[in-house]
């Protein structure tokens, strides 16, 4: 099944489990298993946002 969104540069389903470019809102999506498995890092780049630890922008 073809989500449409494409790949970015790391090989990773595009505009999912990061920043959505609002403040305070964050973007996950994918079936079940992804999300178990990609959720966890983005709980860890909400963390880091929270606590001002700079991250590098991802497009």
């Amino acid at each position: 099944m073809r989500t449409g969104l494409g790949l970015d540069d790391e090989g990773e389903i595009r505009s999912v489990w990061r920043r959505s470019g609002h403040d305070g809102f964050w973007f996950s999506g994918g079936n079940l298993t992804l999300a178990r498995i990609y959720n966890k890092y983005l709980a860890l780049q909400i963390k880091a946002d929270l606590d001002g630890i700079d991250l590098p922008s991802v497009p």
